[in-house]
């Protein structure tokens, strides 16, 4: 009896509470898809706010001071490398926009946001990163970063991160939650430390990140603010035709499969493959043996602990499914960046 009186009287309350709030559950729907349009746009765009950072003068300023000039005048491989450890200089550069930017396009696809800050992780040894590494040097980086879209990563992953690609397809830029961004900065000097010593020293397949951002938009009134925190990393299979990609973890348990665009795992690939594992040479299973051996010891001494090998295969003409041939395989491991998340590029 006591608990049909409770009963009636929240429902009491409920008609009430709705009678008085006549039209809320509209106003909450069109709250609802004004935040996610906000996200969507948000999302979008960050790339373009990320490279008019690296663009303005305090960026500029700082990568200069570090390496002694313009860093696309840094001839040598060595001084490349000895700018991603120095240890001079700020591990964090924000670039506030008091005023909008001067950008007429770029504002007007923000559609009422517009950027506040960005934060710049490791500007000087990125820079020097992506000289050493991009083709084109870091200019060439920038300039892709300016134009990006959303990319569909094939369910490769269980992370539900949202991810960019460049739209010359070159760069992915994975957007992720705070604590995964502070977790790179923690990471990032033995990143750089390791990252340098590849591939002339150590053999390495892991996948290159190229740049740490936070970006921060505020709406037109200055009412309110939306963060957005990214990584962008070099995307493997640029340049190949890549019609399937396996995602290998030593994993026995079932994902995707059926959908062309998925990623799937190890036992997938032996179906895909002809029942037969990857065949190698010796000398290259020797090399592979190496760069996964380097790139483990690296991960577990930063206690990353979830990673895999992204193997991209490529179907050659005159062959059979089963007999597609490997075209590029990276320890995909997030980097230095992910310590629990799955894998997803």
């Amino acid at each position: 009896t006591a608990a049909a009186a409770a009963a009636a009287t929240a429902t009491a309350t409920a008609t009430t509470t709705a009678a008085s709030a006549s039209g809320s559950p509209a106003r909450s729907g069109l709250v609802q898809r004004a935040l996610f349009a906000k996200n969507e746009r948000s999302s979008a765009l960050c790339s373009a706010v990320a490279a008019l950072a690296l663009e303005s003068p305090q960026a500029a300023a700082e990568v200069a001071r570090a390496a002694g000039g313009p860093i696309g005048s840094v001839g040598s491989a060595e001084a490349l490398c000895a700018l991603m450890s120095a240890s001079d200089g700020p591990h964090k550069l924000e670039v506030k926009y008091d005023e909008p930017p001067d950008e007429p396009e770029l504002l007007r696809a923000c559609g009422g946001l517009l950027p506040a800050r960005v934060a710049i992780l490791f500007p000087a040894a990125f820079a020097a990163l992506r000289q050493r590494f991009c083709e084109g040097g870091d200019a060439s980086f920038v300039a892709s970063l300016r134009h990006a879209r959303p990319w569909d990563s094939g369910h490769g992953g269980r992370s539900g991160s949202t991810f960019l690609k460049t739209c010359d397809g070159r760069f992915l830029i994975k957007l992720v939650p705070r604590h995964e961004y502070h977790a790179f900065f923690e990471h990032a000097p033995a990143y750089f430390a390791f990252v340098r010593t590849t591939p002339t020293t150590l053999p390495s397949l892991l996948v290159k990140v190229l740049g740490a951002f936070h970006v921060e938009f505020r709406s037109a009134d200055k009412k309110s603010t939306h963060s957005q925190w990214l990584l962008v990393q070099e995307n493997l299979f640029f340049g190949h035709d890549v019609v399937r990609m396996c995602d290998l973890k030593g994993a026995q348990r079932h994902r995707a499969g059926d959908d062309p665009d998925d990623t799937v795992v190890d036992e997938h690939l032996f179906q895909l493959n002809g029942g037969y594992p990857l065949l190698l040479s010796e000398a290259a299973k020797a090399q592979l043996t190496r760069a996964l051996w380097n790139d483990t010891l690296f991960l577990s001494s930063i206690n990353v602990m979830d990673y895999s090998l992204l193997v991209g295969m490529v179907q050659r003409a005159g062959a059979s499914n089963g007999n597609a041939a490997v075209a590029s395989a990276d320890a995909a491991a997030e980097a230095a960046a992910d310590a629990a998340a799955d894998v997803d590029a």
